[in-house]
C-alpha cells in the first residue's frame, strides 16, 4: 500500500521575502511622530495625515504644482469643507505644505 503525503495549500505557497500586510500592520501601529496640526482661522485645529502612511500611489502623485491636490490628500475628510472655506494666499499654502513635509522629514515636493 502506497502512502500519500498530505500537504496544505499553505505549505505549497512560495516563500515571501517581504510581507506587505505584516509591514502595514507594523507601520500603522508603530507611528511615533507627533502629528502635524494646523489652526484654521475659525480656531479649529486640524491634524493632517502623516505622509508616510499615505498610499504609495497617492504619495507619488503629489507635486508642487498642484497644492490643492496635495491638501485634498492630507486634510482629513471630516475637515475638508471647513478647510476649503479658508481664505489665504498661495504663499501661505506653500509654506503650510513645506512645514508639514519638514515636520515629517520628507523632501520638498518635486525633488
Amino acid at each position: 500500500m502506497a502512502t500519500t503525503s498530505r500537504t496544505t495549500a499553505k505549505s505549497k505557497a512560495p516563500r515571501a521575502h517581504f510581507d506587505i500586510a505584516a509591514v502595514e500592520r507594523e507601520v500603522n501601529v508603530g507611528e511615533s511622530v507627533e502629528p502635524f496640526t494646523v489652526r484654521l482661522t475659525t480656531g479649529t485645529v486640524v491634524e493632517l495625515k502623516n505622509p508616510k502612511l499615505l498610499g504609495w500611489q497617492l504619495a507619488s502623485s503629489l507635486t508642487a504644482d498642484q497644492p490643492l491636490f496635495a491638501m485634498r490628500a492630507i486634510v482629513p475628510e471630516e475637515f475638508w469643507d471647513e478647510f476649503i472655506q479658508e481664505d489665504f494666499s498661495v504663499e501661505t499654502m506653500n509654506r503650510l505644505i513645506a512645514a508639514w513635509r519638514e515636520h515629517h522629514g520628507q523632501l520638498p515636493l518635486g525633488e
